[in-house]
């Protein structure tokens, strides 16, 4: 990062910011429903449903945080163009791992139901005849004796498994669910939520921060080489720093749930005027409310001395966001 800024300055920045396209699912947010055991998207703008003691749903899916979690700041950032990339991970102790209930869709039988629609005057004789047919190798019963075509149609029908279908939830029961237990929760903020992702250690939550910088990457090189085809280029991996803020509150499952009901009905934007910035929001801004809202500090000076101590951000680079921090840290 110091390596851009020490050819370009804070208004080129900007600049570069501000012609930063969203982020999205459908674009550089890693994020597919076919993986919803290890992330969710709470959809915005959307509802979020708390549930004590520190849990919220949205939809199917539950999630209980942990009432002992560290509290850690993922940043990313791209030394070629100078985005900036930020995720809130919890990582909870091994005694109380975070808790991710999703809900399973299943089916249920309701042979009662076959019978009497199979039995009913309304019924019509081919489907009877057909159902008949169908039972001819139940004629008999295990003692050798014939059974009557009733008892025929009415021991189909109990055993008949894909006449009549019908999901949970119609019946008002609630759904069954599947339970799993992680050691980290990482919050992403984009265009279409939060993305939630689930993970047992706090490198892996690195990953998916890196992993949208690689997917800008590869959505830029695409777009340059429908323009103008060259060979493939390579770019510098997105460099990742953490900073641990501390431990979060018990009562953090509370507060992040009404930091994302408030969250959820903002407009996501890169960049915003001052006048706006309470209506609007990003994954930098939405980090800095949850750990406004969990009552820690983390000012323009932990900025400033993080820069400091990792030689791949340097001073400078500290020193420019440090001031931008501090400048939004009293505007939200």
């Amino acid at each position: 990062m110091g390596q851009y800024f020490s050819l370009r300055g804070a208004e080129e920045w900007a600049e570069t910011l501000q012609k930063t396209a969203l982020p999205s699912i459908w674009s550089t947010a890693t994020y597919t429903p076919l993986a919803k055991s290890k992330q969710i998207l709470l959809t915005r703008p959307g509802q979020v449903d708390f549930f004590f003691p520190g849990s919220f749903k949205q939809g199917g899916d539950y999630v209980q945080v942990s009432e002992v979690a560290e509290v850690h700041i993922i940043a990313a950032y791209d030394v070629e163009t100078g985005r900036c990339y930020s995720g809130l991970c919890l990582q909870a102790h091994p005694n109380f791992p975070h808790k991710f209930s999703r809900a399973v869709e299943e089916v249920k039988v309701n042979p009662q139901k076959d019978l009497e629609e199979e039995t009913s005057p309304d019924a019509s004789p081919s489907s009877i005849k057909k159902l008949s047919q169908q039972c001819s190798w139940m004629s008999r019963s295990p003692s050798g004796a014939k059974l009557s075509p009733s008892n025929r149609m009415a021991k189909s029908a109990s055993r008949s498994s894909g006449l009549s279908m019908e999901k949970f939830g119609e019946l008002d029961e609630p759904p069954p669910t599947r339970e799993q237990q992680w050691l980290c929760c990482l919050f992403y903020a984009i265009k279409e939520g939060i993305l939630v992702y689930f993970a047992d250690d706090v490198q892996s939550c690195e990953q998916v921060v890196r992993s949208v910088q690689s997917r800008y990457r590869d959505v830029e090189d695409l777009a340059a080489s429908l323009k103008a085809p060259t060979a493939p280029s390579s770019h510098p991996q997105a460099q990742i720093c953490r900073h641990n803020v501390g431990g979060a509150p018990p009562v953090a499952g509370r507060i992040i749930t009404r930091v994302l009901q408030e969250d959820l009905q903002r407009e996501f934007q890169i960049m915003s005027p001052v006048e706006k910035q309470p209506d609007t929001t990003n994954c930098v801004v939405f980090c800095m409310r949850v750990v406004k809202g969990f009552q820690m500090a983390l000012r323009g000076f932990d900025i400033v001395k993080a820069g400091e101590s990792n030689p791949s951000i340097g001073r400078r680079a500290g020193d420019i966001a440090g001031e931008a921090w501090e400048r939004l840290w009293s505007r939200i």
